[in-house]
């Protein structure tokens, strides 16, 4: 499978501390599949979109595997899968949205933009401490959050402002609701009903506008840790895994009325 995942710093750079926490990110996964990741890119300009991010990762892909593959999009990685299932179905096999839906919600929005005025500000804390916030819905975890986030800053975003910046005024304008009936690959759709950045109703109209959809919430969960969650690895990995036909079971012949 290959994994486009969400904006958290350990994909904005190669070092030791982002492969660990890259290695946290699929573990679960990797019990199970052999899981390529497709790390955020870098030198994006202004007015990059969605579909030019999804076209780079769909040369990527084609490139580096000779078949279609399993995609899993995780948060902004999700808005970039789905576009790639709708402009380049040949690449890939399956789909799965992880806390990500055919746009973001106003909440989220609203925040993506702060976030991304505070960085070209040059005000890190308090774009990691709105970005990690929105992260849930309950009054008490966002007041916590915020506070990781004002005390973490840049280790909380990576250290590329400019590329960070392009992705999220990309997903701002991300809305690809009246293409859903494209996406051919059947689609599993997993999202929290505290997620701050999606409401649930978002998560439901995704995986009821592509052909092949399944949703699964958990409502318990927030945006974050969704990925590494063994309810999510073991949805995840029974709709990637194909039910194995059973050879004694009884066939019920054609009848014709």
């Amino acid at each position: 499978m290959v994994l486009l995942p969400g904006l958290g710093p350990q994909h904005a750079g190669s070092g030791p501390r982002h492969r660990a926490l890259q290695r946290l990110e699929v573990g679960l996964l990797a019990r199970s599949f052999t899981v390529f990741i497709l790390a955020r890119p870098t030198g994006l300009a202004r007015g990059t979109t969605i579909g030019e991010l999804a076209a780079r990762y769909a040369a990527t892909i084609t490139t580096h595997f000779s078949s279609p593959v399993d995609l899993i999009g995780v948060s902004t990685g999700g808005s970039i899968a789905l576009q790639l299932a709708i402009d380049h179905p040949n690449a890939m096999n399956r789909l799965v949205l992880v806390s990500a839906a055919f746009r973001l919600g106003d909440d989220g929005r609203t925040a993506q933009q702060a976030i991304a005025e505070n960085l070209r500000l040059r005000r890190p804390r308090r774009a990691a401490a709105t970005m990690l916030a929105t992260t849930t819905t309950r009054p008490g975890h966002r007041t916590l959050r915020h506070a990781t986030g004002l005390a973490l800053g840049r280790l909380a975003l990576g250290q590329r402002s400019e590329d960070l910046i392009a992705i999220l005024e990309a997903e701002d304008h991300f809305d690809v609701q009246a293409d859903l009936s494209r996406v051919a690959s059947p689609t599993l759709v997993i999202g929290g009903g505290q997620d701050g950045y999606y409401p649930t109703d978002l998560f439901t109209r995704t995986a009821a506008g592509v052909a092949d959809g399944t949703f699964v919430e958990l409502p318990d969960r927030s945006h974050l840790g969704l990925a590494t969650d063994r309810r999510v690895a073991r949805t995840i990995r029974d709709f990637l895994t194909p039910t194995p036909a059973t050879a004694d079971t009884p066939t019920t012949p054609a009848t014709r009325h």
